[in-house]
C-alpha cells in the first residue's frame, strides 16, 4: 500500500508539502490493502517527510514495497497486477514507465508475466512517444520508424508474458491495442485474437472493449459501421450477468465523440428497439441487483440524450425516488445535471409536451423567435401544478433563444451576462454577476463560464478585465468555437500575467500562440473584440493590438458556435472579472 499511498501523495499540489507528507502517511497506516500491513509503510512515511520530489518518493515507495512483499509474489496474480499496473498507477507508469521497469526487472521475486507486462508496456510508451498523439500525416518518417520497431518488441515481450498464462486480463488486453502496428486485415485479425484471449479469463475487461472500438475508428483500420457492428455483437452475446452488452452503448458514444457537437447524435437515433433489449436485459438479470440504481441511471442518461422523454420518466420512475448515479452522468459530459434531466422531462412529459416538442425543433432549425414565442406562452399559461424544476428548465431554455434571437436581429445583448441566477448559462467555478463574471483561482483549476445560446462564428464585444493580486502565469481569456468540450475546437483571446509583466495572445485552444503582444495595462484595461472567419481585430485601452490577423487553426465556422470566459488563475487570493460586457453581430 506504500506505493499506492505515495501516487495519491504525488497528485496533492505542491503547495502544502508538510500536509502532503502528512496526509500520506495516515493514508499509509490506515490503508485497507495489502500494503498496509508491510514494512514498507515506515519507510514511506519518512520518504513523504523529507523529500521534495513527488515521483522519485513514488520509486522509493514502490522498490520497498517490492522487498516487503516478495515482488508482489504474496499476492494473486489479480491483486499483484491490480497493484502493480492499474487505477492511480497507470497515470504514474504514463509518466514513469522506463524507471518502473528498471525497479521491476532488478528484483527476481516479481512473476516473469507480470516482469515482462511492464517491459512491454515501456516498449509500447516509447513507441507511441516517438510517434505523437496526432493523425498519421503529422509524424515523421523517423517517428513512424521508432513507432513499428518498439511496437514489434512490445508484441514479442508480451506474447511472452502470455506464454506464462497469468490469472489477468490485461496483457491480452494490451496486444489488442499493439495489434494497431499491423496492417488493415491483420491488425483486424490480432485485434479478435486477443479478445478471444482475453475473455477467457474475464468475459468483461473493459480496457479490451475500448481498445477493440480505438481500434475500428476510421482513423485506424475501421469505420462508423464496423464500430457499430461490434457493439451489436456485444449485445447479442445476452451476457447481461457482466458488462459486455454495456459496449454496444459505447459503441454509440465513441461514435458520438467523433462528431464536433456529440449532443447531437442521440436525437438522430433509430435504433430503439436494440436500447430497450439493452436496459430491459440488464433489469431483468438477477446477478445485476446492486448495480441497479447505475443501469438504470444509464438508460435514464440515454433516452434523455436521445430526446425520448416518456422512456426517460419512465426509467426516473424505476429508480423510485432514489438519486441518479453521478458518476454516469459525469460519463456522458458536462450536459447532464440531475436537475435539468428531472426538469426538462417534467415539462416534456407534462401537458405542453406538445408545444414544447415544435420549441425543441425550431431551435434546432435555429428558429429562435418561434422558439422564444411559445416558451413565453407557456410559461405564461402553467398553473402552479408545474413542477418547479420544469418551470426552471423552460426559463433557462427562454433565456438561451432570447439571446438568440436579439442576436439574429443584430440588436446589442447588454448586459452579456449570467447575472446572479446564471440562466441561460453553464458556471464552473464561477460567480456571475450582473453586468459579467468573477473568476476565482485555487491550486490552478479551470474556471468556465459558456453562454448556450449559438452566436456563431462572427461577433463584436466590448467590455472590460481586472484582475486582483495576480500570481505569476495568471491567464484569463474569451473562448469562441465550442468552449464547453475538451477538445481542440476553440479559439482564444487570453491576457497573461507573468513576472509583472503582461501581454494578450491570439491561439487555438491553449497552444502555441499565433499572435502575442506584449502590453502595458497593469491589473485592468477596457477591451473591443471583433470576431469573423475573415480575421480578428483587437483593440485595448483605445490602442488596436491586432487589425484583422488572421483566424487560428482549426477555427469554429459553423452557427453552433458559442462563446465563454476562462481562467487559471493559480492561487486563491487572484480574482478576475469580466464587466460592461456587450454583444453583437
Amino acid at each position: 500500500m506504500a506505493f499506492h499511498a505515495a501516487v495519491e501523495w504525488a497528485l496533492i499540489p505542491d503547495e502544502n508539502a508538510e500536509e502532503r507528507g502528512q496526509r500520506a502517511s495516515v493514508d499509509d497506516r490506515t490503508a485497507v490493502y495489502a500494503f498496509a500491513s508491510s514494512d514498507a509503510s515506515g519507510g514511506f512515511a519518512l520518504a513523504a517527510l523529507n523529500r521534495s520530489d513527488p515521483g522519485r518518493v513514488c520509486l522509493d515507495s514502490l522498490e520497498e514495497a517490492l522487498k516487503a512483499t516478495e515482488g508482489l509474489s504474496e499476492f494473486g496474480d489479480r491483486l499483484a497486477g491490480y497493484l502493480l499496473m492499474e487505477g492511480p498507477r497507470e497515470d504514474f507508469l504514463h509518466f514513469k514507465h522506463g524507471e518502473v521497469n528498471e525497479l521491476v526487472a532488478a528484483n527476481e521475486s516479481v512473476a516473469p508475466w507480470l516482469r515482462k507486462w511492464i517491459e512491454g508496456r515501456h516498449y509500447h510508451r516509447i513507441a507511441w512517444q516517438a510517434r505523437g498523439g496526432g493523425y498519421s500525416k503529422s509524424v515523421s518518417g523517423d517517428g513512424w520508424a521508432l513507432f513499428r520497431r518498439n511496437m514489434v518488441k512490445a508484441t514479442r515481450v508480451l506474447e511472452e508474458s502470455w506464454e506464462d498464462k497469468p490469472d489477468h486480463p490485461g496483457v491480452a488486453a494490451e496486444l489488442i491495442a499493439l495489434g494497431l502496428n499491423l496492417k488493415g486485415g491483420d491488425a483486424k485479425g490480432a485485434m479478435r485474437k486477443w479478445l478471444g484471449e482475453m475473455t477467457e479469463v474475464q468475459v468483461d475487461y473493459g480496457e479490451g472493449y475500448s481498445n477493440v472500438l480505438w481500434g475500428l475508428r476510421p482513423r485506424w483500420y475501421g469505420s462508423h459501421s464496423e464500430m457499430i457492428d461490434f457493439g451489436r455483437d456485444c449485445l447479442e452475446s445476452g451476457r447481461f450477468d457482466s458488462n459486455v452488452p454495456w459496449w454496444y452503448l459505447q459503441a454509440h458514444r465513441d461514435v458520438a465523440s467523433e462528431w464536433d457537437l456529440p449532443s447531437a447524435y442521440f436525437p438522430e437515433f433509430r435504433r430503439h428497439r436494440e436500447l430497450k433489449k439493452l436496459f430491459e436485459g440488464f433489469e431483468n438479470e438477477s446477478a445485476r441487483e446492486s448495480w441497479r440504481r447505475h443501469d438504470r441511471t444509464q438508460a435514464v442518461a440515454t433516452y434523455f440524450m436521445a430526446g425520448k422523454f416518456d422512456e426517460t420518466k419512465e426509467w426516473l420512475d424505476k429508480l423510485g425516488g432514489e438519486p441518479l448515479d453521478t458518476s454516469v452522468l459525469a460519463s456522458w459530459g458536462t450536459d447532464l445535471e440531475p436537475e435539468w434531466i428531472v426538469g426538462k422531462t417534467e415539462a416534456f412529459t407534462g401537458p405542453f409536451g406538445k408545444e414544447l416538442d415544435g420549441a425543441q425543433n425550431d431551435e434546432i432549425r435555429f428558429r429562435s423567435d418561434d422558439a422564444l414565442e411559445t416558451y413565453e406562452k407557456v410559461l405564461s399559461e402553467a398553473d402552479e401544478s408545474m413542477p418547479g424544476s420544469a418551470r426552471e428548465f423552460l426559463e433557462h431554455r427562454r433565456e438561451i433563444v432570447r439571446i438568440e434571437s436579439e442576436f439574429d436581429e443584430g440588436n446589442a445583448i447588454e448586459p452579456f451576462a449570467p447575472g446572479g441566477d446564471g440562466v441561460g448559462w453553464k458556471l464552473f467555478n464561477v460567480e456571475g454577476i450582473d453586468d459579467g463574471i468573477v473568476l476565482s483561482g485555487e491550486d490552478g483549476r479551470l474556471c468556465l463560464a459558456y453562454c448556450e445560446s449559438r452566436v456563431g462564428p462572427s461577433f463584436r464585444m466590448e467590455g472590460k478585465i481586472a484582475i486582483d493580486d495576480p500570481d505569476d502565469d495568471a491567464r484569463i481569456w474569451i473562448a469562441f468555437g465550442y468552449p464547453q468540450r475538451n477538445t481542440e475546437r476553440w479559439g482564444a483571446v487570453s491576457f497573461v500575467w507573468e513576472g509583472g509583466n503582461t501581454a494578450v495572445l491570439l491561439t487555438n485552444a491553449m497552444n502555441v500562440p499565433e499572435e502575442m503582444n506584449e502590453l502595458g495595462f497593469g491589473d485592468s484595461a477596457e477591451f473591443k473584440l471583433q470576431v469573423g472567419a475573415d480575421g480578428i481585430t483587437l483593440e485595448v485601452d483605445g490602442e488596436i493590438v491586432w487589425d484583422n490577423v488572421p483566424i487560428p487553426r482549426k477555427f469554429v465556422k459553423e452557427r453552433y458556435a458559442r462563446i465563454g470566459f476562462c481562467a487559471i488563475l493559480g492561487s486563491e487570493k487572484t480574482r478576475a472579472r469580466f464587466s460592461n460586457l456587450s454583444l453583437e453581430r
